[in-house]
């Protein structure tokens, strides 16, 4: 990977252009909507843009909202141009651990032993994954997460800034995990979670 371009125009994009180019790695442009920001390179055009792309393109999705994350990777699945992976060279990832395409890792994360992460898995800085820890396709890990080993995160999660949880935790497809919970139970209904233990927010 020596050039890319990155899918997506705004804060999660330019934080991802900045660790690319302290890693040396340069980058070709951005797609997405029109920025409202200064970008470091060109702005390539809109998402339509994608259907010119050839075949061979480095690209890396940098989108925060898991539900756009996911259209964007099956319209490339369809073009069939296969996404990269991003490891900050100052993170710690295991060789037994298994990265699938899309992943991107800040730095000073670890991801110990038997750890699986699924399809565009977002690890941000400082976060932690237990061994033998799965986490499901389109996932946002954040800032200073502990995840103990052996749990089993769903697809399309979102656990939020210091959330801790015990291992052996179970989180189901579409939950969201609010900052600095600590998750010492099973969460399998989808909704929104809370505190310390995180519970459940109830509509009113």
């Amino acid at each position: 990977m020596e050039s890319v371009i990155i899918i997506g125009t705004g804060g999660f994009a330019l934080e991802l252009a900045g660790l690319l180019q302290s890693s040396k790695i340069e980058l070709t442009g951005f797609i997405g909507p029109q920025p409202i920001k200064k970008l470091p390179v060109k702005w390539l055009g809109s998402d339509e843009y994608i259907e010119e792309l050839p075949l061979n393109s480095d690209i890396l999705i940098a989108i925060g909202d898991l539900k756009i994350r996911l259209k964007l990777a099956k319209k490339l699945k369809q073009k069939k141009i296969s996404q990269q992976t991003f490891i900050h060279p100052n993170s710690y990832v295991s060789p037994e651990a298994l990265i699938s395409d899309g992943v991107i890792i800040y730095p000073n994360v670890t991801i110990h032993a038997g750890v699986v992460l699924k399809e565009n898995v977002l690890v941000n800085s400082n976060a932690t994954i237990g061994h033998e820890t799965r986490v499901g396709g389109f996932s946002n890990i954040g800032p200073g997460v502990s995840i103990g080993g052996c749990c089993k995160i769903g697809s399309m999660v979102y656990i939020g800034i210091g959330v801790s949880t015990i291992e052996n935790i179970i989180v189901g497809d579409q939950v969201v995990i609010g900052a600095g919970a600590t998750v010492v139970n099973n969460v399998h209904l989808k909704g929104t979670y809370v505190g310390s233990p995180a519970k459940k927010i109830e509509k009113k």
